[in-house]
């Protein structure tokens, strides 16, 4: 762990971690000088240094760091890290080299390289080739709390609709994973609640909607889809897709769900593709930018 993090010297050990807790002890304490501010308040213990030489899985209070290297001693040898809190796998970044402060130090998303080699997902060390990201805050943070989110829509062709073309750089960089340099806007800036927002509704196409999805400590922030048609949603960090019954609106039997990235400021694109019984699809690409969050009512 970097000299940077805050460490406490004790003559006894510790006795237990809780969260929103302190450090409880059974005698006096030393505590080496105070970390920088972005680490204030953090008291967690060190824990043993991570043996990355084997596959393995380790434990400090409510983090949980599980290791793999697969192809081992070939020239595709990869390796692969994977981070839960308190149970449950701790929510993506928005960019890679982001971290979260655990007890084996930083630990950075690094993303999910299409290429067998190097590393994949949580890695003790950043990307050399990108410069740091920003401190995550604590998974334990976001429980109970609701992000303001606002959606632009887009699409790849102009439509039958009003019809500007998109200039916002932030955008048109978020829509380059889908491989496109320029969109049509078709809907700007609207915020989305708990309740059902029509993104479109034709008979070729169906009906597709979308609202925040309802508060689950698997998903801390998340859009949930629902068409009455086949239908498929992509971002960058993941595919899935889900063949809607050709059904009354009011009779759909599942939803689909996108995980968004619960950090203020966040972008993330989802590309949403409607498939139609005969003819060619619709894909509308919905740029979500995510705002502060609030205590959820």
């Amino acid at each position: 762990m970097s000299d940077h993090h805050p460490r406490v010297r004790c003559l006894t050990l510790v006795s237990r971690i809780g969260l929103g807790m302190g450090l409880l002890f059974v005698s006096s304490c030393t505590t080496v000088p105070d970390a920088p501010a972005t680490q204030a308040g953090d008291n967690r213990t060190v824990a043993a240094p991570l043996d990355l030489s084997t596959d393995g899985s380790h434990q400090s209070g409510p983090w949980v760091y599980e290791y793999s290297i697969q192809q081992r001693g070939t020239r595709s040898e990869g390796y692969h890290g994977k981070l839960l809190f308190d149970g449950r796998e701790a929510p993506e970044p928005a960019g890679l080299n982001d971290f979260y402060e655990t007890p084996w130090g930083r630990m950075y998303w690094v993303g999910r390289p299409a290429v067998l080699f190097g590393g994949h997902g949580w890695m003790p060390k950043p990307l050399p080739s990108r410069p740091e990201g920003q401190v995550l805050a604590d998974p334990s943070a976001l429980v109970g709390r609701t992000f303001d989110v606002r959606v632009k829509v887009l699409t790849s062709e102009e439509l039958g609709t009003p019809d500007r073309i998109e200039t916002d750089p932030q955008v048109l960089a978020a829509l380059k994973d889908f491989g496109l340099t320029q969109a049509h806007v078709q809907g700007s800036w609207f915020g989305l609640a708990s309740t059902w927002m029509t993104l479109h509704d034709t008979k070729r196409w169906g009906h597709l909607e979308v609202r925040l999805a309802d508060a689950d400590p698997n998903r801390p922030l998340a859009l949930e889809f629902r068409s009455t048609g086949g239908f498929e949603a992509t971002t960058s960090a993941s595919s899935n897709s889900f063949e809607g019954l050709l059904s009354p609106i009011g009779n759909r039997a599942q939803s689909q769900f996108v995980n968004l990235p619960p950090q203020t400021g966040a972008v993330r694109a989802v590309k949403c593709s409607l498939n139609p019984v005969v003819g060619d699809g619709l894909d509308l690409f919905l740029v979500c930018r995510v705002g502060k969050s609030k205590p959820r009512r």
